[in-house]
């Protein structure tokens, strides 16, 4: 009778706690009542960044031919043709005309039938009209900016969208190693007592309670592989390429040496406020500076009434009139002042709709900065649980893998039934699925953290789509 090795089911939970990495290191400091094994966790000296191969690079693929981030890239360069446009306002306009007709005239009494020629040169140039060009040059320009940010807010998505598969992908890697291992010590139970039935020593019932667990290992193992199949193919339809083989592509070692968030260990419930130091994301700073675009287009009755100044230079080139008039103008100039004032009441109303339409875009700033605080705020709290539950289930995997051992001891001895050690088993497998989805909740809310403070792609060395053109993007303040 084969005897199991009694060193293999220490071993049990290695496998999935090498997916984690330095996840598992970290619950050590935000919870020191219950650290995971140090032991079981090799360091990580890796540097991340976009030299290294996995996932920094594929995102650095993927975003360069994503079809969110062309799209946002064109709406940027349609944003800075809209400022060169209204900027071009301030200078003149020069014009070419040249002019064939024909009039029939009275002159000294004679009818005269007169036929021209002639071309000349114009310049127009509005020198004043009550500061609107100025006004809107200003306003497009925050535009401008709000849609630079709009496009880093676009790589922000596609980044976290492909980290969230990833994430899938190496929570499923790490459980196809458990449930296979699960189903090899199945298989060798459900072997051992079939030898056992036939030499008497077991029941029938015990054979068959053997061949159902057995069953039930398959199936699971099964519906482990297709999820992962699943999940494979998600992220190769995501990335747009087929996942190299033999290259990690889980996000957890640039999530793992993020910044951990402020307050971490068990803090007041007001330390989970957002700081100083969070920034929002580039999205919710594009909807800052383009609340602040239409405050700027809201302007003054008084510059509503402002006249308009503009000046026409004309000089004619050449002329050719037969027959020839008595007296011809060769160059022009006229310097126009103009004041209009529509009687229907079009300017005041203009007016009106600009600052109704400035007020929805600070109500919806106001808007998304709550949702955003309130979602920020309440990740201190879940990073924290996830933190403590890793530790916890980590130690219970532990305690059950040494439950397991001494049943197969007791069970080779007859101080234990079947049943009973089936369930250990069954009880050791449950734990470490629960170990994985604890572990992806994790990796996943400090992804969707990183999210929300725009910190996704820096951490993984690839930095913002673009610098704001003033430095520093406004931070929305608190409604």
């Amino acid at each position: 009778m084969t005897r199991p090795h009694p060193r293999r089911w220490p071993l049990a939970p290695l496998c999935l706690a090498l997916l984690a990495g330095p996840a598992l290191a970290e619950p050590a400091a935000a919870a020191p009542s219950a650290p995971p094994p140090a032991a079981r966790v090799p360091p990580d000296t890796r540097a991340p960044g976009p030299q290294q191969p996995g996932l920094p690079a594929l995102l650095g693929r993927v975003l360069a031919r994503d079809p969110q981030v062309l799209a946002q890239q064109a709406l940027l360069t349609a944003a800075e043709a809209r400022v060169d446009q209204t900027r071009s306002r301030r200078w003149p306009t020069l014009g070419l005309a040249a002019v064939r007709g024909g009039s029939d005239e009275v002159e000294l009494t004679r009818p005269v039938d007169r036929s021209t020629r002639r071309t000349e040169a114009s310049l127009r140039w509005n020198l004043y009209n009550g500061n609107a060009d100025q006004v809107e040059l200003a306003a497009l320009q925050l535009e401008a900016r709000a849609a630079a940010l709009d496009l880093q807010r676009a790589r922000e998505e596609v980044a976290q969208r492909l980290a969230e598969a990833a994430l899938d992908l190496a929570r499923l890697e790490g459980l196809i190693v458990a449930s296979a291992r699960r189903l090899q010590a199945v298989e060798a139970l459900a072997q051992q007592a079939r030898r056992q039935t036939e030499l008497g020593r077991a029941s029938e019932a015990d054979g068959q309670q053997a061949e159902a667990s057995l069953t039930d290992a398959r199936i699971a193992h099964e519906a482990v592989q297709a999820e992962r199949a699943a999940a494979r193919l998600r992220l190769t339809t995501l990335a747009g390429e087929p996942l190299q083989a033999g290259v990690d592509y889980s996000p957890q070692h640039w999530l793992s040496a993020a910044p951990a968030p402020a307050g971490a260990g068990s803090p007041p419930p007001e330390a989970d406020a957002p700081t100083e130091a969070e920034r929002p994301h580039a999205g919710l700073q594009a909807l800052s500076l383009r609340a602040e675009a239409a405050r700027a287009r809201v302007r003054s009755r008084a510059s509503l009434a402002a006249p308009r100044l503009d000046l026409d230079v004309t000089r004619r080139l050449s002329t050719h009139t037969d027959p020839t008039p008595s007296s011809e103008v060769q160059s022009s100039w006229q310097l126009a002042l103009r004041w209009e004032m529509p009687l229907g009441g079009e300017s005041l109303a203009r007016q009106d709709e600009t600052r109704a339409r400035a007020d929805a875009a600070q109500a919806e700033l106001d808007r998304q900065t709550l949702a955003w605080r309130a979602e920020l705020r309440a990740l201190g709290p879940s990073l924290r649980h996830g933190e403590l539950m890793l530790g916890l289930l980590t130690g219970q995997i532990e305690r059950q893998a040494r439950l397991v051992q001494a049943g197969e001891l007791q069970f080779e001895a007859g101080r234990r039934g079947l049943q009973q050690l089936l369930q250990l088993r069954d009880s050791h497998h449950a734990t470490e699925i629960r170990w994985a989805d604890q572990w992806q909740k994790l990796q996943a809310a400090r992804l969707k953290r990183l999210g929300l403070t725009g910190g996704w792609l820096p951490a993984v060395g690839l930095g913002s789509a673009r610098p704001d053109e003033d430095g520093e993007p406004p931070t929305p303040a608190a409604p």
